[in-house]
Order: structure tokens, then sequence, then C-alpha cells
């Protein structure tokens, strides 16, 4: 089981905290923040990494043709632009990436799937930054339940409330 998101969330902000307190000593100025960003990372054991139909909900499992057979592995690459209802400009992007890979100890294949949310602050102040990595939290969440299967909602306990 991994640590969930509000146990890392107050470790990082004390963390984070004191670093800008140093850099701000140091420097006698306050860091900018421009960037901030949320990646969760999955590990999905028991499916073929060709088998990416049973990850991601808007994949099928029929072919045109049978001539190929099904991919020993797929690596995929999506972004999605995250704007506010109403709103043109985004105010950042989801990245998603799958990757076959082995894992480390029992050398068996897996799938990887990681998702990570980024944009820029609508201000300086930590409070705007921290404002952001919530709403990167929230969109990575939000984000997993929308690509992914059924089964793999059930595989995390992802609600759909």
């Amino acid at each position: 089981m991994y640590p969930r998101y509000n146990k890392l969330r107050k470790a990082f902000l004390d963390d984070w905290q004191m670093f800008f307190d140093f850099a701000e000593e140091e420097l006698g100025k306050k860091l900018p923040i421009n960037q901030c960003e949320v990646t969760y990372v999955n590990t999905i054991e028991g499916i073929e990494p060709g088998d990416i139909n049973q990850v991601y909900s808007f994949f099928g499992d029929a072919y045109s043709s049978g001539y190929l057979g099904k991919p020993e592995g797929a690596d995929i690459r999506f972004r999605f632009a995250l704007k506010k209802d109403g709103d043109d400009k985004p105010w950042g992007r989801l990245h998603v990436e799958t990757s076959p890979v082995y894992q480390s100890q029992s050398n068996r294949p897996v799938i990887r799937l990681s998702l990570t949310a980024r944009g820029a602050p609508t201000g300086a102040e930590m409070s705007e930054a921290i404002q952001l990595l919530d709403a990167c939290h929230e969109t990575v969440i939000q984000g997993f339940a929308s690509i992914t299967t059924d089964q793999m909602h059930k595989k995390w306990g992802v609600s759909h409330e």
C-alpha cells in the first residue's frame, strides 16, 4: 500500500516551508514558484503488457484482422489540457504514460501507469501553490477514473461518486 496524499501533503509542506525560509534567509528574497505538479505511479499486475484494453476504457480488444495478434507491449502517452468551465486558456495539463516494465524483485512483466498533473500557480504566494497542488491531486484522481476500465477501478477502489 502506498502512502496517501493527505499524509504526504503535510510532510511535504513542512519541508517546503523550511526550505523556503532557508532560501529567503540566504538569498535575501523569496523564491518564485512557477510550476507545481503531482504524480501518481501505479504498477498494474496480473495483466499482460499487451492487454492494454483491460486498462484504458477507450481501447477495444478487437482488431481489423488477426494478422498480428495482440501486441507484446504498448508504450502510450496522452496529454490533456486542463481548463476551468468557460475558460479557453488551460490552467495546466494532465500527462498520462503507460509502459511495460519488469518488477525488480520477481522479474515479472507488469504495466506502469503514471499520471502527472502540472500547472502554474495563479500568484506568487505559497497558499496559491498549495491550492494548485490540491487541484493537481484531484485531477490525477478524476483523470484515472475517467480513462480506466471498471476492472482498474475495482482493483484500486476508485469510486465514481
